[in-house]
């Protein structure tokens, strides 16, 4: 049985969606709308009662869009009324003013992995994170960041992973791209979102004190010698924490023996 996981990502403030909300059908095919019986109701007037369709298939997904008026659109595609098109895995899927992100829960074995971080980024007295991916439990991928809970869905996760297997250096977009999927060519197209999707995990952790921001811009001076780090918006910070080199790939700044990409 698969389990689909569906995330609010935006959503009107004055609506009955909430952002945030998580849900999770176990099912082979599920319906997506504003009707009561959809599996994944979305009370919102810019949806249609039966919107779109999910339907697992060869390790990924089918969505058929069944919406006439209401616009659907798939990792920045639009999509035309009795439309279908397969996803690996994962996507980005907007209904009229609602964005979800989607993701297939097709493992069966709980995967633990582990990762040290400097102490100083955290204010715990072990500063780790710690990811628990247990899907066969119907449970999405979970990131412990400095002993806080983050979610994270599969695809983002692989990509910590690799980024984590090389911290401090750069890894090249063809590598990122083959750890996000490994088996198909979409996996570049889901890169640069899945990197947003990382920097914003930060951010909340730093929004809600997770994370100090005067210790974090501390670990990246000194990592990078860079005085203006101190200077930095949160924006600039957390683009410099997972930093993009223009034409080569990403880079996780934090000091390779800082990081331990042992399983346990």
């Amino acid at each position: 049985m698969r389990h689909f996981i569906l995330r609010v990502e935006r959503a009107p403030s004055s609506g009955e969606v909430d952002v945030g909300e998580v849900f999770e059908v176990a099912s082979e095919e599920l319906v997506v709308g504003r009707a009561t019986h959809a599996h994944v109701r979305l009370n919102d007037p810019s949806v249609s009662s039966h919107h779109v369709t999910l339907r697992a298939r060869d390790g990924g997904f089918v969505l058929h869009n069944s919406s006439e008026r209401g616009s659907t659109w798939v990792d920045k595609r639009a999509l035309a009324h009795d439309e279908e098109v397969h996803v690996e895995e994962v996507a980005w899927l907007q209904l009229g003013n609602i964005l979800l992100h989607v993701s297939l829960a097709a493992h069966t074995t709980p995967v633990a992995i582990a990762y040290s971080l400097p102490p100083s980024l955290g204010h715990v007295s072990e500063s780790r994170i710690e990811v628990f991916l247990d899907v066969k439990a119907g449970l999405h991928p979970s990131v412990h960041l400095m002993g806080h809970e983050q979610s994270l869905f599969p695809m983002a996760l692989r990509l910590l992973w690799r980024l984590c297997q090389d911290a401090g250096e750069v890894v090249t977009h063809d590598d990122l791209k083959d750890a996000l999927s490994p088996t198909s060519t979409t996996g570049g197209m889901n890169l640069p979102q899945n990197i947003t999707y990382l920097r914003n995990m930060f951010e909340e952790a730093l929004d809600i004190g997770e994370l100090i921001e005067d210790d974090l811009r501390d670990e990246l001076s000194g990592r990078l010698s860079d005085a203006r780090v101190a200077d930095m918006s949160r924006r600039a910070l957390l683009r410099t924490l997972i930093q993009s080199v223009r034409g080569r790939g990403y880079r996780l700044n934090i000091s390779p023996d800082r990081v331990n990409t042992s399983a346990e």
